[in-house]
């Protein structure tokens, strides 16, 4: 649900399911290419060259990241750019709730059930 969600949004999310693991990894093989394809995700939303210690990269896609690159418009605007835009938008709109102190308080409960605090 997460991942349809950010998905939705046009944000880039990967998402890689191991087989006969849960919640927490068990399987050190699954350990290490989960963290090295988190490395990996990271490297190209960021822009920067990541070393993996096995030498090779973990074969990842990116939604709403590879498909942006395979049109390569110049009406569209880069993944960073839009996710700089999302982040102004959500600060001018967290500047404007603080002043109203229900929107606040709304917002402040739906942080604490995001983050599970």
């Amino acid at each position: 649900m997460m991942y349809a969600a950010v998905k939705a949004r046009g944000l880039p999310c990967a998402l890689k399911i191991y087989e006969g693991e849960q919640h927490g990894f068990r399987r050190s093989e699954n350990i290490e290419d989960a963290l090295n394809s988190e490395l990996a995700f990271f490297a190209r939303v960021f822009g920067f060259q990541a070393s993996f210690g096995s030498g090779e990269q973990p074969n990842l896609h990116i939604a709403n990241m590879d498909e942006q690159e395979r049109d390569e418009t110049e009406s569209a605007p880069s993944v960073p750019s839009a996710v700089e835009e999302k982040r102004k938008g959500e600060t001018e709109s967290a500047s404007s709730a603080a002043s109203s102190p229900s929107a606040a308080q709304s917002k402040s409960s739906l942080r604490g059930l995001l983050l599970g605090t």
